[in-house]
């Protein structure tokens, strides 16, 4: 064991009783042999904190009880500190890990010195454990034929298709990157997308692995569902203050986030006229049309016929306009 590099598994825990044993069991299962366990819970009111005793006694892992609910991110951060592994993995407690996910992370990391990170594919879960898909490469990575990445590849896969395969719970950083370059910035500006912000920061410094493989179940709560999310949840994501900002300064970048942007402007003119909100959706439509490419402004411009008849539009078509005009590839 000796000879292992550290491992620093942290699991920040918030009312996570329905799975979290699940979770805890594939971590106690784990081949790889040198870990460390920490679990730090924000003031749970269910049985948690009785879960996490039990696995902590049975296992030695520490936990941190807070006095106070210190919100994710300074939870997150409060681990890090307290991690005294080479690497440090922070795992969701209802996310279920393959019993190698350390051991081939490690075996990576240690091959690949210049990495600052490395990620692995999911498959994502409901509620039940039912399989729903899996968040895949990228084709513009798959395409590189290699597993190591540099900022501007991995960002422009992100910008090109927009999926999360970057998720938090797939990734193990060097503990030396956190020292060099921070934690979790935590302030009002990010939000829910500092992780993202975080996997940026270290690839503006660092190249990044990615095991091409699923080594999480990353679970989907039922009411995460896309509809719901689509006809409820108002307003552009957090995420993409974290683009602009990284995307500033490189013109291949800036137009892939230009696009992206107005795709989002453009979502949420169909969320507004879906709700009858059409006065709104036409202000949207204006901000597009100051603000967003041509591709996106000219289809504002159109769809702004159904808010002036205050005709709803049916949202379901939303995929059909994503696939024709979200592709930056290439352009």
């Amino acid at each position: 064991m000796e000879n292992l590099p550290k491992v620093s598994i942290c699991i920040p825990t918030y009312n996570s009783e329905m799975y979290l044993e699940e979770t805890l069991f594939s971590i106690e299962n784990q081949t790889y042999s040198n870990i460390e366990v920490i679990i730090s819970d924000n003031c749970s009111t269910d049985n948690t904190i009785a879960l996490i005793k039990k696995f902590a006694a049975k296992n030695n892992w520490t936990y941190i009880l807070n006095e106070q609910n210190i919100g994710a991110g300074l939870n997150m951060n409060k681990l890090i500190t307290s991690a005294t592994g080479e690497f440090i993995a922070i795992y969701h407690s209802d996310d279920v890990y393959d019993s190698e996910i350390v051991s081939k992370s490690v075996s990576f990391l240690t091959t690949s010195p210049e990495c600052g990170f490395l990620s692995t594919l999911a498959t994502v879960i409901d509620s039940d454990g039912n399989e729903l898909g899996m968040l895949d490469l990228p084709k513009s990575l798959k395409s590189k034929k290699r597993n190591i990445y540099n900022f501007e590849e991995i960002f422009a896969a992100i910008l090109d298709s927009f999926l999360p395969f970057l998720i938090t719970p797939t990734v193990m950083v060097r503990k030396s990157a956190y020292d060099e370059l921070g934690q979790f910035k935590i302030h009002e500006k990010y939000k829910s997308a500092g992780d993202y912000e975080m996997w940026l920061r270290i690839l503006k410094k660092f190249p990044a692995g990615i095991i091409p493989e699923s080594l999480v179940k990353y679970r989907k709560h039922a009411q995460q569902g896309s509809q719901k999310e689509i006809r409820e949840n108002y307003g552009l994501p957090d995420g993409l203050i974290v683009y602009e900002e990284y995307a500033i300064g490189n013109k291949l970048l800036e137009k892939k986030y230009q696009r992206v942007y107005s795709y989002l402007l453009m979502l949420q003119v169909l969320k507004l006229n879906d709700k009858k909100d059409f006065q709104n959706s036409a202000e949207m439509v204006k901000l597009i049309q100051r603000n967003g490419n041509y591709s996106y402004s000219a289809l504002a411009t159109l769809f702004n016929i159904f808010n002036y008849t205050s005709i709803r539009f049916n949202i379901n078509y939303l995929n059909g306009v994503k696939r024709m005009f979200l592709s930056t590839k290439g352009k």
